[in-house]
């Protein structure tokens, strides 16, 4: 059952509301919750709560006028189109009549006419229907789409926090799609079935009842099959990606995190776990391909049992000459053909309904949520309204916030007070500064400054107003927020600071950029403001990021400014003119600033600072008062790095030159490629250079297609097996077309037609079982020859994407997203070339070859003519195939902008909220949506072409057929039982063709796939083991010699003729601005990559010749941003080096200084997360996480705090005792209190080890032998700190304030961790 956690009752601390079942909830809450998610009345008496599902009139409760007339125009059409089939069957029947009519030219001449008629009918008919139907679904699918986002953005930050927010865009992009392909062409498609049954079954019982009634006898057998083809091809699919699921969940895990596997030596352990798990998919893959076979035999049995059956008793009735009551005659062959293809035709019908009224169905359910939501806006508004929408005139505005006695719960934790009674006049023009350890509350405050939550209890005033009156939009103007995480969307900078004041000019926007002191970074890109910050701004790094995001809250010039951490990713030359601009505009504007910090030099010239304790207010005042007090802020100040004091007047220059490549290094360290923007554009070929490149590929491809096919021959005799039998499927068809010429004029020979009916029932009856058997066979066959190709391609990939070199993941066409869809979607394509395309071609070619013999033995003559038609024959059931398929796929890639804004507007909702710019994403979604909407206009009129072109080709070809037949008899004394014989022997193999195509998969798509799989096995990395790798004992010293080093996917130099030494044992610093080339240096050791010029020595040995297994195993690692996987804590400390003891994992969980949160099971979430299923919540208890070693950390270490995965990181380096320790920036993430546990952790592991640190805190690094600046790639300055600072050159210019309180006394005991003052 889904549960959902109800927020706290206000004004009640002690009282909670127990979880209720969702659906309950939704039946009867009726005034609305935090959700915001109550149902207007109309709303109610359109939605069937008890099923969740619409009715089929609200499907289009948003239809315009205009949709409405398309509606109706398009149920007319429909029904034409589906009457069309049913009318056939009249004139095709009276025509097989006509042959033994006293003048057979004139009576099948006239219906000839008829068809042609009906053929003008069907095709006006038929393509106005798909052109409405598809009208109406996209017109008001993009009506429905604006509406859902407009209702969306106006929710409260409540209900994106139960809604998970990234599942939320995945969730919103498939039910619109749900209700959009289920209001458009799939009802036409309905509408045209269900008249083509009602007219079948009308035709059919009017031109004879009683046997009709027989043959609807057969519906359920008929129904059923259908209905179990229909399951076969939605359940393959399906089954195949549940079943890789874990396969893919392990792939994109290892993929995302290379680096860790290839720190670990873990890429076998990888491969192994991959590999296991593939033995179930390829069983679910072979268990599909029978399933589809018994499919296709039952279908292909109903057809032919159904026609033997119709015919045999049709005999019966003409023989016995049965009265038939609409003619007062009885039963003649005419009659029971028309009453034959009319029933058949409707019961076939009736399992063409079932996928289309799937979609429906699926679209009705679809709805029940969209509607909810959209009808959840009234209730908005009207909350709003009651609330107020009060506004202070600019002149009498000042800006005084007061916490009144505020109490407050968040509605997705309401058993944990966050703040508890608190009471704090913010005053107008004054900077507070709110310090605490983690979860004391210091976000909290910010967030309900913001009016994301509301107080469980108590009140916010604003000059003496409360908050909740005041209009949001206005309030929200007057506030700038910059958060510690900061968010970019998928545009340019300029836009992205544009977000801070809608229609600001470029003078404001510069002027934003240089007080976040983002201007010079920005001039040096390529593009400069018109840079593409891509997806969550990952063509930025993490300062440059963090310097928009503070432009962008800066453009509007707030009165009241909100910091939460804002400055933690900048360099301390950058965070000091950051701050000084933020004491400048404070100044200048009279505007407030509430700071939230860690790193207390960024609040201590703060006119007040609060300190918080477990949400409860423990201290306040000035930063010396708080140090007098010897409490709580200031022993945070003791666990601080540094207490950096601003001299007035004095400003620090910038430390060098900020380089683009900060841009490469933070990308290198993740998925993506190093600065996009920055790639050099491959150059244009000549033309006889781009017809060499096109030759080369298709020698490739040819190669390649080879190699798959000779990998399909090594399970030789299921191949063969597989082939013979589709061999023999093929004739079904020819077969099939040969008994119905045969029986077409059986039926007319009353002196043997007993005989001869008898026969023919046999041979349908033989064709019958023949082809289940086949069939099983067949797809069985070729399922196990698939299955296992497609295994070992995914193995044989796999194993070649964890050997390459990590280089090549930086490529844009390598990164995780796109190999692990070529592991998972592109192996499955190449499944469908081997066991389905494969199969389907050799039907094709078998069909044609018997049918020609069949054709031209019985009637060479109109062999001829019907081979001039069979390419026409082939087009239209072609034609049809994709029209039961859908024409929506070509509407999808045109909606892929509009869901990208939809994703990020719903991910970033807080960042919109808070620079209420609801309006400006809306307008960007809406003008994305033209697009697709003028597009699917010109697909409409394409689809309904097409279709009605099928239809048009399908009547003439029969009318022209029936006419030559009869003209051959007539004029050339043709019997036209053979001609019939070679007529439908062609025409079954002919329609054949065109529907054999919908089972086969896109084989373009599979070429591609095909390509890309053997183009990575091709590759061979660029970082390798030498064949005879040096066997030196290792004692851990480092020799780095005029090292040069750029990123394959840059042209800059990262590293320039870089050289120094470290000694075994030593503990050395690198130090150095964003960009300096501090974490390449990590990167290079560990072999990620290979260095251009140079030498990299250990041991006096260059690094090249130690096997890179060898040598990484001789390495702990630990980044700045651990990665843990989605296991138990033992197993993640285990990682690479799996055969440990529980009793040495505990020796390094105890070095590590973990042990003591493992055994108390702690159990901190960050902020904001949420357990849910489908629907809600779920308590933690209800979550099986374990405990103590034995605990899941969940993915990426989501269970856990950045210090508890800081610290199994550590302990995961140390287990396997390294000579070597690398330490990239461990602990910049982390608060004060939790940063002192994971650094003491880090100093006892650097104990007799060879330990290089890379560091922006100086109390990191402090302690270190040796410390190396870096400045534009080089190597600046050497040294100790005293060294260094007596220098007073590039690190005294980059930790200068920390520098200046430092104190050289001997009495170490009285000095702070940097510079603390006596």
């Amino acid at each position: 059952m889904d549960y959902i956690a109800l927020p706290r009752l206000r004004n009640n601390p002690t009282i909670y509301a127990r979880p209720i079942p969702i659906n309950s909830m939704k039946e009867n809450d009726s005034k609305g919750s935090d959700k915001g998610d109550v149902k207007s009345a109309d709303a109610k008496n359109e939605i069937k709560d008890n099923k969740n599902r619409v009715s089929m009139f609200a499907l289009f409760r948003f239809a315009d006028a205009r949709d409405k007339v398309y509606i109706v125009l398009g149920l007319i059409a429909g029904v034409g189109a589906g009457v069309g089939g049913p009318l056939r069957s009249v004139f095709q029947g009276k025509s097989i009549g006509g042959f033994t009519d006293e003048d057979p030219m004139e009576a099948v001449k006239d219906q000839v006419v008829n068809m042609l008629y009906l053929a003008a009918g069907v095709v006006v008919c038929a393509g106005l229907m798909e052109y409405f139907w598809t009208s109406v679904g996209e017109r008001i699918g993009v009506k429905v789409r604006t509406l859902y986002l407009q209702s969306v953005l106006k929710k409260e930050v409540t209900w994106f926090d139960i809604n998970r927010p990234q599942e939320l865009p995945t969730k919103i992009s498939s039910l619109i799609t749900k209700y959009q392909t289920g209001i458009g062409e799939k009802v036409g498609k309905v509408v045209m079935t269900l008249s083509m049954f009602l007219a079948g079954l009308v035709i059919a019982l009017v031109y004879g009842w009683q046997l009709a009634l027989v043959f609807l006898g057969l519906t359920p057998l008929i129904v059923l099959a259908a209905h179990f083809i229909s399951i076969s091809n939605t359940r393959g699919a399906e089954t195949a990606k549940r079943a890789y699921a874990k396969c893919g969940g392990y792939a994109e895990e290892a993929i995302t995190a290379v680096r860790t596997v290839y720190a670990f030596c873990a890429e076998e352990f990888e491969q192994s776990k991959y590999m296991n798990e593939l033995g179930n998919t390829q069983k679910t893959a072979l268990n599909n391909s029978l399933f589809h076979g018994l499919a296709v035999g039952l279908i292909s049995f109903t057809m032919s049992l159904c026609h033997g059956l119709g015919y045999f008793i049709g005999s019966f009735f003409i023989e016995h000459e049965v009265h038939n009551h609409l003619y007062d005659k009885a039963y003649d062959t005419s009659l029971v053909m028309t009453v034959f293809f009319a029933a058949l035709m409707a019961m076939f019908s009736l399992g063409m309904i079932a996928p289309q009224a799937k979609s429906i169905d699926e679209a009705r359910m679809a709805a029940y949520d969209i509607y909810d939501v959209i009808d959840s806006v009234a209730t908005v508004d009207k909350k709003e309204k009651e609330r107020g929408n009060i506004t202070i005139p600019p002149e009498q505005f000042k800006g005084l916030i007061e916490f009144k006695n505020v109490s407050f719960y968040y509605p997705t934790r309401p058993d944990v007070k966050v703040l508890d009674n608190f009471s704090m006049a913010f005053e107008p023009g004054k900077m507070v500064g709110v310090c605490g350890e983690t979860g004391s509350g210091k976000s909290t405050i910010i967030q309900l400054i913001e009016r994301f939550y509301s107080p469980s209890s108590g009140v916010i005033t604003v000059d003496g107003i409360d908050l909740n009156t005041l209009d949001i939009k206005w309030w929200r103007s007057m506030v700038g927020y910059v958060g510690q995480e900061p968010v970019l969307f998928n545009t340019s900078i300029r836009a992205n600071i544009e977000y801070g004041k809608e229609g600001a000019t470029m003078e404001e926007i510069e002027q934003a950029a240089a007080q976040a002191n983002a201007i010079e970074f920005i001039k040096k890109l390529k593009d400069g403001y018109e840079t593409v910050t891509g997806s969550e701004g990952s063509q930025l790094s993490g300062g440059q990021k963090q310097r928009v995001a503070i432009a962008r809250g800066l453009l509007k010039r707030p009165r009241i400014l909100l910091l939460d951490e804002a400055t933690s990713a900048l360099d301390g030359s950058s965070e000091r003119k950051v701050q000084h601009s933020f004491a400048k505009l404070q100044k200048e504007n009279s505007m407030s600033i509430i700071s939230i910090a860690h790193r207390l030099t960024t609040i201590q010239n703060a006119d007040k600072i609060i300190v918080l304790h477990d949400g409860v207010l423990k201290e306040e005042g000035t930063d010396k008062e708080l140090r007098e007090l010897n409490t709580i802020y200031a022993n945070l100040c003791r666990l601080q790095d540094c207490q950096a004091e601003e001299v007035e007047g004095k400003e620090m220059e910038a430390f060098g030159q900020q380089r683009n490549r900060s841009t490469s290094r933070r990308l290198s360290l993740h998925n993506g490629p190093p600065g996009l923007n920055d790639v050099t554009e491959a150059p244009q070929l000549s033309k006889e250079e781009q017809e060499k490149q096109m030759a080369l590929i298709e020698e490739k491809s040819k190669n390649y297609r080879s190699q798959l096919w000779a990998e399909s021959l090594k399970h030789k005799k299921a191949f063969i097996g597989a082939v013979v039998l589709s061999v023999l499927a093929g004739g079904q068809m020819p077969f099939t077309g040969m008994l119905f010429g045969m029986v077409s004029m059986d039926l007319q020979d009353p002196d043997d037609m007993r005989r001869k009916i008898n026969l023919d029932f046999m041979g349908y009856c033989i064709i019958a079982v023949c082809m289940l058997a086949i069939s099983i066979g067949m797809f069985g066959s070729f399922g196990y020859v698939a299955s296992n190709v497609t295994r070992t391609l995914r193995e044989r990939l796999y194993n070649g994407i964890l050997r390459m070199d990590v280089g090549w993941f930086d490529l844009p066409s390598n990164i995780p997203s796109n190999l692990n869809t070529l592991l998972a979607e592109g192996t499955e394509n190449i499944n469908g070339v081997v066991r389905m395309i494969s199969g389907t071609m050799i039907q094709c070619i078998s069909a044609i070859v018997i049918a020609l013999a069949l054709g031209f033995a019985f009637s060479w003559k109109m062999a001829l003519i019907v081979l001039g038609c069979v390419p026409l024959i082939g087009l239209t059931s072609f034609i049809q195939a994709k029209f039961h398929m859908g024409f929506s796929k070509i509407t999808d890639e045109l909606y892929k902008d509009s869901i990208k804004i939809l994703t990020e507007a719903v991910k970033n909702f807080r960042t919109v909220a808070s620079f209420s710019s609801q309006e400006k994403v809306l307008k960007l979604f809406t003008d994305s949506l033209e697009k697709p909407l003028a597009n699917s206009q010109n697909s409409a009129i394409v689809a309904g072409v097409l279709f009605g072109l099928g239809q048009l080709i399908i009547n003439l070809v029969f009318a022209g057929l029936f006419y030559f037949a009869v003209w051959f008899m007539v004029n050339k004394g043709d019997d036209p039982r053979d001609s019939f014989i070679a007529v439908y022997s062609l025409l079954f193999a002919a329609m054949s063709i065109g529907q054999m195509q919908q089972y086969a998969p896109d084989i373009g798509k599979a070429y591609t796939s095909l390509f890309s799989i053997y183009g990575i096995l091709e590759q061979q990395p660029k970082v390798t083991s030498p064949k005879e790798p040096t066997n030196n004992q290792v004692t851990g010293r480092i020799e780095f010699k005029n090292v040069k080093f750029k990123y394959p996917t840059r042209d800059d130099y990262v590293l320039q003729d870089v050289s120094f030494n470290i000694e075994p044992g030593q503990k050395v610093a690198i130090v150095g601005i964003s960009g300096s080339g501090k974490s390449t240096i990590i990167q290079l050791l560990e072999r990620f990559y290979d260095i251009e010029n140079g030498e990299i020595l250990l041991d006096g040995i260059n690094i090249k010749e130690y096997d890179i297994k060898s040598l990484r195993k001789l390495i702990g690692y630990v980044p700045q941003e651990p990665i843990l996987f989605d296991t138990t804590i033992e197993e993640n400390v285990k990682y690479g080096y799996f055969d440990a003891t529980r009793e040495e994992v505990e020796k390094a969980c105890k070095i590590a200084n973990a042990v003591d949160f493992i055994l108390k099971d702690e159990y901190m979430p960050r902020d904001g997360v949420v357990f849910a299923t489908s629907g809600g919540l779920m308590d933690k208890d209800e979550i099986d996480i374990g405990k103590g070693y034995e605990r899941k950390v969940g993915a990426k270490g989501s269970l856990l705090s950045g210090g508890q995965k800081q610290r199994l990181a550590i302990a995961r380096a140390i287990l396997r005792d390294p000579k070597i320790m690398l330490f990239d920036e461990a602990t910049s993430a982390l608060d004060s209190e939790t940063e002192k546990v994971v650094q003491k952790a880090l100093n006892q592991v650097s104990v007799g080890r060879t330990s290089v640190v890379v560091a922006h805190r100086l109390g990191t690094i402090e302690e270190s032998d040796t410390i190396f600046v870096l400045e534009n790639g080089k190597v600046v300055e050497t040294g100790t700190k005293k060294e260094l600072e007596a220098l007073k050159g590039c690190f005294y210019k980059l930790y200068g304030s920390c520098l200046l309180y430092t104190s050289d006394a001997a009495d170490d005991s009285l000095r702070v961790d940097l510079g603390g003052r006596r």
